[in-house]
C-alpha cells in the first residue's frame, strides 16, 4: 500500500470526523518525520497539516515539529488498532513538541479508517470481511491470553513456589505487627511511668 493511498484513505475519515477540523486547525503548519525502519527495510516521508487533512511534502528545510519512529510492525498495529500504548510496546516512538503530539493522538484516536473497505477492492468484500475477523479475532484473543498468563503467573508465584505470601497470609502479618507495634508503644509508656515514680 503506497504512501499516497494510504494519506488517500485518512484524509477521507479526516473529511468524514466532524471533529477533525478542530485538531486540524491546531495543527496546521506543523509538520511530521516519518521513520519506518525494520531489518532489512529503512524509510523515511515528511508530512504537514492543513484545514483538509495531511499532505506529503518531498523535504524540510529545518526540523520536524514532531518526529515519529518505529518498526513496520509497531506502525501497523497504531493504524489498525489505534493502540498507542501497545504500538510503543512494539517500539515506536515520539519526539518534538509534546502538544503537536497530543494533539495528533486525540486527532487519531477519533478516526476510523476503513481499511476493510480498502482491502475488499483488491480481495473482494468475502476476503477482506474473513481477513478483519482475523485480525479483531487475534486481538481479542491476545488480551484473553496475556490476562490467563498474568493469573497464572500470580498463582504460580504464591500457590506452587511460596514466593509471593497469600493475600490471608499477608493481611495475618500486618495485623499482626499492627498489634506488636501497640506493645511496644503500651510498654515504653509503663518504663517512662516508672522512670518517673523513681525519680
Amino acid at each position: 500500500m503506497s504512501q499516497s493511498i494510504i494519506l488517500s484513505l485518512i484524509n477521507s475519515a479526516l473529511s468524514e470526523n466532524t471533529g477533525a477540523s478542530f485538531y486540524l486547525q491546531k495543527l496546521r503548519g506543523t509538520t511530521a518525520e516519518i521513520n519506518i525502519a525494520s531489518q532489512n527495510f529503512k524509510k523515511s516521508f515528511w508530512l504537514t497539516f492543513d484545514e483538509h487533512g495531511i499532505q506529503p511534502i518531498n523535504a524540510l528545510d529545518k526540523p520536524a515539529t514532531v518526529t515519529i519512529s518505529g518498526p513496520i510492525r509497531a506502525f501497523l498495529n497504531l493504524a489498525f488498532h489505534q493502540d498507542i500504548h501497545a504500538a510503543v510496546g512494539l517500539g515506536l516512538t515520539f519526539s518534538g513538541d509534546n502538544s503537536v503530539l497530543e494533539t495528533l493522538q486525540a486527532l487519531w484516536s477519533r478516526t476510523e479508517v476503513d481499511w476493510e473497505e480498502y482491502v475488499s477492492q483488491w480481495t473482494g468484500d468475502i476476503i477482506s470481511y474473513q481477513l478483519s475477523n482475523g485480525m479483531r479475532y487475534a486481538k481479542k484473543r491476545k488480551s484473553e491470553v496475556l490476562a490467563s498468563t498474568c493469573q497464572n503467573i500470580s498463582e504460580y508465584l504464591t500457590e506452587e513456589i511460596r514466593y509471593f505470601p497469600t493475600r490471608l497470609k499477608t493481611n495475618y502479618f500486618m495485623n499482626t505487627v499492627d498489634s506488636l507495634h501497640k506493645d511496644v508503644e503500651r510498654l515504653a509508656l509503663r518504663i517512662n511511668q516508672l522512670c518517673a515514680a523513681k525519680s
